[in-house]
């Protein structure tokens, strides 16, 4: 193969390593999941501690070296160039140090983190066939005439990576798998019993294979939302799944300023083992007739609490006191473990780090290994929705 065809070859490669890489950049700048394949691979590589280099996003590394390599292989298309051995001895390191890097990360992903990465195996192939084409550069005979391109492919290279990135990047804005930590691996820190205290909130068997903890806030469009589908999730794997309900008042946005009251108010309603029932009714709200404390006082007359009782005892909340701490620990460990929004869900099951996910990404998680095989077939019964009646245990 003649060294201009192959100079051609490297520069393509290039660009596709390029458009590969900037996806994977793109995704920790917009903090969001690339498309994998409806898996769940990219986004426990992305979250993993191992995907930052000194803090620096290790995808950053790989869109520096592809720049590298699409500029020397545009340097050896000069025709006052032709196709020194300098160029091509360097193009050869760094494509060498890429793959093997590249070839560890994907090894490191699937043994280790135990995910597929469909972008990072992509790159590594495509890294992987830009060091063979310099291999057989430099092997490649010494030609009469000067590498030459035509000087219209490289601009039009640059055209279209421009278009394809900007265009995946709306893509990625737009998309519903949204990173709902911002990237922060704070939450690889902390052991299982900081994810689930005692005193939590929980409805399935406390020793369920797989555990789903939800950071919530009770005027939240999405968590309301996303509700009954959760009841869906606890029927379809009755006895191997447990949810925990932690506490997330937004109350500084608007529209959620009642937020911490009525998370206030919920713990009223665990005194007499209400907890999901008053969960339940206070999804089942109007947002916009919520404006003060009389929709929640009125959910917590139908489990017998007297009014005027109830109404003393939130106006009365403080620093100190079991109802503000209750829902403050729950909001303080959240921040600890990086949530920022609501719904926040970290998929819990033993040997495996934790994973966050929004309502999107549990779904397809769930549907994928380790969790799939611990899940096991959907049980036949079913547990009824809402869940009235059903004991707010505790315990991990």
């Amino acid at each position: 193969m003649s060294a201009t065809v192959l100079s051609r070859i490297t520069l393509i490669l290039a660009f596709v390593g390029l458009f590969i890489a900037g996806v994977l950049s793109l995704s920790h700048v917009l903090n969001v999941v690339p498309p994998c394949g409806g898996g769940m691979g990219c986004a426990r590589v992305a979250t993993h501690p191992s995907s930052k280099w000194g803090g620096i996003p290790v995808a950053y590394f790989g869109f520096g070296a592809y720049l590298s390599l699409a500029a020397l292989a545009w340097a050896r298309t000069k025709a006052v160039l032709g196709r020194p051995k300098l160029l091509i001895q360097v193009g050869w390191a760094i494509s060498a140090i890429g793959t093997l890097v590249s070839v560890y990360l994907t090894y490191y992903a699937i043994t280790e983190i135990r995910a597929t990465c469909i972008w990072c195996i992509a790159s590594a192939i495509t890294m992987a066939l830009i060091f063979f084409a310099h291999a057989l550069l430099a092997m490649a005979p010494d030609e009469v005439t000067p590498v030459r391109l035509d000087l219209r492919l490289p601009w039009v290279l640059v055209a279209t990576l421009v278009l394809a990135l900007g265009v995946e990047g709306k893509l990625l804005r737009d998309s519903a798998r949204v990173n709902p930590l911002g990237g922060s691996n704070a939450y690889l820190g902390f052991d299982r019993a900081f994810f689930v205290p005692v005193n939590a909130h929980m409805l399935g068997p406390p020793r369920a294979a797989v555990t789903i903890v939800e950071f919530g806030d009770l005027m939240c469009p999405s968590c309301k939302k996303d509700y009954p589908e959760l009841l869906d999730l606890m029927d379809k794997h009755q006895g191997r799944l447990r949810w925990v309900f932690r506490h997330f008042p937004l109350y500084k946005t608007p529209g959620h300023e009642m937020s911490y009251l009525a998370a206030e108010a919920s713990e009223i309603a665990n005194e007499k083992g209400k907890f999901w029932d008053f969960l339940a009714a206070a999804y089942g709200l109007p947002q916009e007739s919520v404006h003060d404390a009389g929709p929640y006082l009125a959910i917590l007359d139908t489990f017998g609490f007297d009014r005027t009782d109830s109404l003393n005892r939130l106006a009365a909340v403080k620093p100190g006191e079991p109802l503000f701490e209750r829902v403050f620990s729950d909001a303080d460990a959240g921040r600890a473990l990086g949530v920022k929004l609501t719904p926040t869900f970290f998929v819990l099951a033993k040997g495996v780090n934790p994973l966050p996910c929004t309502f999107t990404t549990l779904k397809a998680a769930l549907e994928e290994e380790p969790y799939a095989h611990l899940l096991g077939p959907a049980a036949a019964g079913g547990m009824q929705a809402p869940p009235k009646g059903m004991d707010d245990g505790a315990g991990q």
